[in-house]
């Protein structure tokens, strides 16, 4: 078993299973490899640094997660109008 496998794509994986062991192996790796990205993610770490550490060729495999990422509209929103009453 080499990690090519592991790396061509999901739908050339499926057809290269040749045994549940392989399947199951694979399906407990891209599970803990999800499970990192999101928690990376619910620690605050930006797209950039993330797909830098999980070696995602581009950054646009990394926004894949984009609905993890929390949104800072309501923050800024915050912020400005503190910074209207001058408590900032």
């Amino acid at each position: 078993m080499t990690d090519k496998y592991l790396t061509d794509g999901r739908l050339g994986i499926l057809r290269d299973f040749q045994s549940p062991v392989f399947f199951e192996f694979y399906l407990i790796r891209a599970d803990l490899r999800h499970s990192h990205i999101s928690l990376l993610i619910d620690m605050g770490f930006s797209a950039v640094a993330i797909a830098d550490r999980v070696g995602h060729e581009s950054i646009e495999i990394t926004y894949r997660y984009a609905h993890l990422f929390p949104s800072k509209q309501a923050e800024m929103a915050d912020r400005l109008d503190d910074l209207g009453k001058g408590d900032f």
